[in-house]
Parts: C-alpha cells; sequence; structure tokens
C-alpha cells in the first residue's frame, strides 16, 4: 500500500535510489528510488525483503511503499552503522575478519529456502542467451550452465560488501530487488566475480590502487575459503558456475573497463571448463 512521509536527512544514496530518514520516526528511513523507476522494482524489491525477513535472514523490515514528489519509494526498519567496505577502509587490518563476516551471513542465508522467489538457474539462461557475447562462446556457456546441478536456496544475486551494513557489529543484508532461489554456489560466484573485478577510484593513484587491490583480493580469498569450509561444494563448481554469472554480467550495462576484464574471464573460464 502506497502512503506519503515526510523525510529527514539523506542518510546515504546508490546507483539507482538515495536513502532518507522518516522525519517523525528514528527507527524507519525510506529507499527512494529515481524518477522515473520502475513500479514493478521497486514493487519487486520490497515483496523480497519481506521473503529474507520471514526466512529468518537478517534484513531490514519493510512497512510499506510510499510515493514523495513522483518518486516510488520503500519504507524500511532503519539501520544505522557502515557497510563492510566502509570497515575495511577505516580498518584494513580487518580485512580478515570482514571477509569472514560476509562468508557466515551467506553461509547461513543459503541455510533457508528461497520459496516462491523466481529461479537463479533461469534468470542466468535468460541473460547468457539474451546475446551480449559470441555465438560459440554462448552455446558453451549454455552447455556449461546446463550440467551444473540446480537448488532452491535463498540467493541474494549482489551479495558484497556494500550490501552488508553492521549495527552494532552484526550484520544486516541490504538491497534484495536481485533475490531468487538458486544454487548457493551460483550466489557465491557472483560475489567472487564482483570482487576479481573490482577496481579503485580514478583519484586514487597507481600506489593505492595497488594496494586496494590487494585488499579487495585478500578479502575474496578468505570469504571464499571461510565460506567453502563444511559448505558440501567445492571452489570447482563456484568456478564453473562463474561462467554463466560473468556471461549474465555483460547485460547489464557494465562499464568498458569491466567489460574487457568480465571478457577475458569469460574466455579463461570457457577454456577450462567449456
Amino acid at each position: 500500500m502506497s502512503r506519503s512521509v515526510e523525510l529527514g536527512d539523506r542518510l546515504g544514496e546508490g546507483r539507482t535510489a538515495e536513502v532518507y530518514a522518516v522525519a517523525d520516526d528514528s527507527t524507519r528511513a525510506v529507499k527512494l528510488y529515481e524518477r522515473g523507476a520502475d513500479d514493478a522494482v521497486v514493487d519487486r524489491e520490497a515483496t523480497y525483503s519481506r521473503v529474507a525477513v520471514a526466512a529468518g535472514v537478517a534484513a531490514p523490515e519493510v512497512f510499506g511503499t510510499v510515493d514523495v514528489d513522483g518518486r516510488r519509494g520503500i519504507v524500511l526498519e532503519r539501520v544505522d552503522g557502515p557497510h563492510l567496505a566502509d570497515r575495511m577502509r577505516e580498518r584494513p587490518w580487518a580485512v580478515v575478519e570482514a571477509a569472514r563476516t560476509a562468508a557466515g551471513v551467506h553461509r547461513r542465508m543459503h541455510d533457508c529456502d528461497g520459496g516462491d522467489l523466481p529461479s537463479l538457474g533461469e534468470r542466468l539462461r535468460r541473460r547468457v542467451e539474451a546475446g551480449a557475447i559470441g555465438v560459440r562462446q554462448r552455446e558453451g556457456t549454455l552447455t556449461v550452465l546446463d550440467a551444473l546441478p540446480a537448488g532452491d536456496a535463498l540467493c541474494h544475486g549482489d551479495f558484497h560488501p556494500e550490501n552488508v551494513l553492521l549495527r552494532d557489529g552484526e550484520p544486516v543484508v541490504i538491497d534484495w530487488v536481485d533475490a531468487a532461489a538458486g544454487h548457493p554456489a551460483a550466489d557465491v560466484a557472483r560475489s567472487s566475480l564482483l570482487l576479481r573485478l573490482a577496481v579503485a577510484d580514478d583519484d586514487y593513484g597507481p600506489f593505492r590502487a595497488g594496494y586496494f587491490r590487494g585488499l579487495v583480493e585478500t578479502y575474496r580469498r578468505t570469504y571464499l575459503r571461510s565460506y567453502l569450509d563444511g559448505a558440501g561444494f567445492d571452489r570447482e563448481l563456484v568456478e564453473r558456475y562463474e561462467l554463466p554469472v560473468a556471461a549474465a554480467r555483460l547485460t547489464e550495462g557494465v562499464p568498458s573497463g569491466e567489460e574487457r576484464r568480465l571478457r577475458d574471464r569469460i574466455g579463461d573460464l570457457l577454456d577450462r571448463y567449456g
């Protein structure tokens, strides 16, 4: 049900939305999408967030949707605290701890049933078939995807350090618009791929950029090692899933530099598993 609220201070912003305090309620916040955002996307995130909360995942409670000056938004439980990426920037010596925290919350998420959420495997297939790679690469990628095990675990779809907030030191997972039911290895593959592709901002300079890459790679390796310890599947399955995940990522309008790195990664994975 859509209603209106009075906005307070802006708390943060992302690629497609801003987060504001609710002026008369310190326990709630509004995720306000850009003007012209698809209503279906807003409603989907609200619905999927409720699914995550009902499953027992530490995620913000949803109180409804709103319309503020022609912009759609979601009224959420307010979560104050840094995200894991901020924590690593502030305390780079704690990168291993941050990665283990992420792995733990991701494992607990995957212990939950994805219920009636859309199939992650089918989503990957549709995006691979969209044709962002050549015919032979597409056929090879689909062959690999068809041979992978399916699953029905609750998957986030975009699990990375900026989507894990720390409230009093405890992780809370946000941004559920891409949630799906699927094999945990597919969700882990997406997380690993995003970390593999991450680069420093342009103003970092070569030394700081190299330091940033080393920090992120330490996080990625620690996250994978910690997650896979007792997970019931191995790194090879994650890498096999990384192939269709990378091909699907190409349909998301990524910057040219990331596109080149994605295509190189797809080529490497096809050489290995295709």
